[in-house]
């Protein structure tokens, strides 16, 4: 507001009061935030799941022998981590400032770690009774496995670009 009063050569610039008021509105954002990961984590881990469990059939008919790197959607998993981090800084940030101990924020973002975890193998044990024309679009299902996780890489780093320069 105070920069929008100063640009506009109008207005009032808001007292050290109004700015401290209008911070007490928004206080409980980090939370609201990490809230919105928790829930923003449910689809992805369940999409780790099963992105995991068809790498590992698809592997496994082929004949070969695995490994976790073999198995692990790194493109995926990545694309997730840089569009979450953002967001996860700020959260961390805002709840420092609200008085939360290091030791309780990263209990908290552990928690979704684990809640990822449980996710995602749940996502490979429900994957197995879905069909697989029901799990992904058909541009997904034509086109080879690393077009399709950098295509998705791209669009999370377009949305993070996007995020950052609005």
């Amino acid at each position: 507001m105070a920069i929008d009063a100063i640009r506009s050569g109008g207005g009032e610039v808001p007292s050290a009061t109004d700015l401290s008021n209008m911070k007490e509105e928004h206080n409980n954002a980090g939370m609201a935030i990490w809230l919105g990961n928790l829930l923003d984590v449910i689809p992805e881990s369940f999409v780790i799941g099963t992105v995991m469990l068809s790498i590992v059939a698809a592997k496994t008919a082929a004949g070969m022998t695995l490994g976790f790197w073999d198995v692990m959607p790194l493109t995926l998993v990545g694309a997730l981590f840089l569009s979450n981090f953002p967001e996860a800084l700020s959260a961390s940030v805002n709840m420092k400032s609200q008085g939360f101990s290091t030791g309780k924020i990263i209990f908290l973002w552990s928690v979704l770690t684990v809640i990822c975890a449980v996710g995602a193998a749940f996502g490979a044990y429900v994957g197995e009774s879905i069909p697989r024309s029901a799990m992904l679009p058909e541009a997904a299902y034509l086109s080879t496995p690393n077009m399709a996780g950098f295509f998705t890489l791209v669009g999370f780093v377009a949305a993070v670009g996007f995020k950052l320069f609005e």
